[in-house]
């Protein structure tokens, strides 16, 4: 049962980062360029590394807190994480769709 459940979030998790990136990667490409200007003062901080790394258990919480809040099943909750992982991963220019 537990890994039926498991196994389902983690399909849905690849899935939403997949769509999220495509659709991120429209919006930052476009007229828009939605999250350049966050990405040229990100690109300047020295320690990106680390500061993903710090943001990564910030968003879980996030994540967990949202799921809590608006009683989400497992699901739902794969893709709000897969959002916040193509969103930071999107910050940072390090997206699975890159020239």
């Amino acid at each position: 049962m537990i890994i039926d459940l498991l196994s389902a979030m983690v399909g849905t998790v690849l899935s939403s980062v997949i769509i999220f990136e495509i659709i991120f990667y429209g919006l930052n490409k476009s007229i828009l360029m939605l999250f350049v200007p966050i990405q040229k003062i990100i690109s300047k901080i020295r320690k990106k590394e680390l500061l993903k790394k710090a943001l990564f258990p910030i968003i879980i919480g996030v994540c967990v807190f949202i799921k809590s809040y608006f009683k989400l099943n497992y699901l739902a909750f794969g893709v709000v994480i897969g959002f916040f992982i193509t969103f930071i991963n999107m910050l940072f220019s390090e997206g699975m769709i890159l020239e």
